[in-house]
C-alpha cells in the first residue's frame, strides 16, 4: 500500500485504500485472537488495557507528528517501510523454524507416553 501515496487518481486511491482498511480490520482481529490465545486467562484485562493504550499513544502520536512535518507522501512511505521493516525482522526473529517444531513436539510425544 506504499503506492497508494503516489496514484494521482482519487477514486482508485479511495478504493484501494477501502480495501486496505478492511484487510487491516481483519487481520487486527486475528491478531488479538492470536495474543488472547497465548496469554493466562486470569491476566487478560491487563493485556487488553496495554494493547489499547498502546494503540491510543500510537493514534495520538501519528496525529502529532504531521504537525511539525508537512510532508505527508514521505512521511506516509517512511511509516509503511519501517512497518514492513519491522514485520520482517519480528518474522526472521521470532517465526520458530519447522525443525524446531518438530523437536518440540517429539518431546511433548515422548513426556506424555
Amino acid at each position: 500500500m506504499v503506492l497508494v501515496f503516489l496514484i494521482p487518481v482519487p477514486l482508485i486511491k479511495l478504493l484501494l485504500f477501502a480495501l486496505a482498511f478492511i484487510i487491516i480490520g481483519i487481520s487486527g482481529n486475528m491478531f488479538e485472537k492470536m495474543i488472547y490465545a497465548e496469554y493466562d486467562y486470569s491476566k487478560i484485562g491487563l493485556i487488553y488495557s496495554a494493547n489499547s493504550s498502546l494503540y491510543a499513544l500510537f493514534a495520538v502520536v501519528f496525529l502529532i507528528i504531521p504537525q511539525f512535518y508537512t510532508n505527508i507522501k514521505m512521511l506516509g512511505i517512511v511509516i509503511n517501510v519501517l512497518t514492513c521493516i519491522i514485520g520482517i525482522y519480528l518474522l526472521v526473529k521470532y517465526f520458530p523454524k519447522k525443525e524446531s517444531q518438530e523437536k518440540e513436539l517429539t518431546t511433548k510425544d515422548k513426556e506424555n507416553g
